[in-house]
């Protein structure tokens, strides 16, 4: 159940949109917890649709949460035309929706669910600050940035031109807000290790591939497990629960290799951790670099737009990561890399402690909110 909204008429009411998918929703998540420390007076709202993930996180953290429709991507078919109806449809429920709360201010990370609200924000004249997640924007974002007051960026973009900047706000790179266990929360290396019944004296590489798991990925991984072992090398790996129901079985007698169907404590796995092998979504590369992990990211090539490819060539490019494009992975290739990364791992982890990719940017997004609150 979400939170009481005040009606006192000074506590200020901010707005949060943006889901469909977690990596869009536990930025905003972050945001919100920094922003309830330094606005202690203020109360919160979530505008999103029921049938995504953002009502379930909204209620977890006690933020008021008011559905509106979803209609999904546009599509580039005869398609358009219905779907344009429904679009209209669910933009006058969303106008209504923003119109009765009137917030001071709204904070959207993007998806489809925050085209509506955008525009309702615009019509309206309530004050919005986009954060474009990825090294690509947005569409939903790409089309509503003029008019916002400020564009944050988890990563920087990778052209700019006059249609991805505000016409009267700042654009800043502030790098993705990760929740505050990423950051805060110290962690007991060695207990977690006895908990996994794993080696505080062998290297740990963590394998994951986003909360569904990474076919490719794991396929590949199957090959390199048994060289890995030999090598001092203990492993756990996110297999999905698709792949987890299947393979879950095939390596049970090998001490040193932990399968997992989801692994809900990510943050206290990524401290026990020398290396990852990641796919290159804009959350797990920010989840990653606040616990300083160096990773070989391999990028998922039927990204829109190939932003993965673009966020992890930011990484490498900072000197935080390697890229390992899929088309070139090889059992031979991701070894090499592993074995190169590791073997340089305390200067990459140097360097993404220097990098605006793990500096705790949720505190400068409360910052510009606070500012345009003013």
């Amino acid at each position: 159940m979400g939170t009481i909204l005040k009606k006192d008429g000074v506590s200020p009411l901010i707005a949060f949109t943006g889901g469909g998918t977690g990596g869009h929703v536990y930025p905003i998540i972050a945001v919100y917890e920094k922003l309830r420390e330094n606005l202690p007076q203020a109360s919160f709202i979530y505008f999103g649709t029921k049938e995504k993930i953002e009502k379930k996180v909204a209620n977890e953290n006690q933020i008021n949460f008011q559905e509106i429709p979803f209609t999904g991507g546009m599509p580039r078919s005869i398609m358009v035309f219905p779907w344009l109806a429904k679009f209209i449809f669910t933009f006058l429920k969303t106008f209504f929706v923003v119109f009765k709360h009137r917030p001071k201010i709204i904070f959207g990370t993007g998806g489809y669910i925050a085209a509506p609200v955008f525009l309702s924000a615009i019509l309206l004249k309530i004050p919005y600050i986009i954060h474009n997640l990825d090294a690509h924007m947005g569409l939903a974002n790409k089309l509503f940035i003029k008019n916002s007051k400020a564009l944050t960026l988890g990563i920087s973009l990778t052209s700019f031109n006059e249609k991805t900047i505000p016409k009267n706000g700042p654009v800043i790179v502030t790098g993705n807000p990760v929740r505050r266990s990423f950051y805060e929360k110290k962690h007991d290396k060695d207990e977690i290790l006895r908990k996994l019944e794993l080696d505080p004296k062998r290297k740990t590489l963590i394998v994951i591939g986003g909360s569904q798991g990474a076919k490719f990925i794991n396929e590949l991984f199957f090959t390199l497990i048994e060289d890995l072992i030999n090598e001092n090398w203990q492993i756990i790996h996110q297999l999905g629960p698709l792949q987890f129901d299947r393979f879950k079985n095939q390596y049970k007698d090998y001490v040193f290799y932990k399968p997992m169907s989801f692994i809900e404590n990510l943050n206290e796995i990524y401290s026990i951790a020398d290396v990852a092998i990641s796919r290159s979504g804009a959350m797990s590369i920010a989840e990653l670099s606040a616990k300083n992990v160096p990773a070989v990211y391999i990028p998922l090539p039927t990204a829109a737009q190939n932003h993965q490819f673009f966020n992890a060539l930011s990484m490498e490019e900072s000197g935080c990561s390697i890229v390992l494009e899929q088309k070139n992975a090889t059992k031979t290739s991701l070894k090499e890399r592993i074995d190169f990364i590791y073997s340089r791992k305390d200067l990459y982890s140097f360097n993404m402690k220097n990098s605006k990719h793990t500096a705790n940017s949720s505190i400068t997004i409360s910052n510009i909110i606070k500012t345009v609150l003013k």
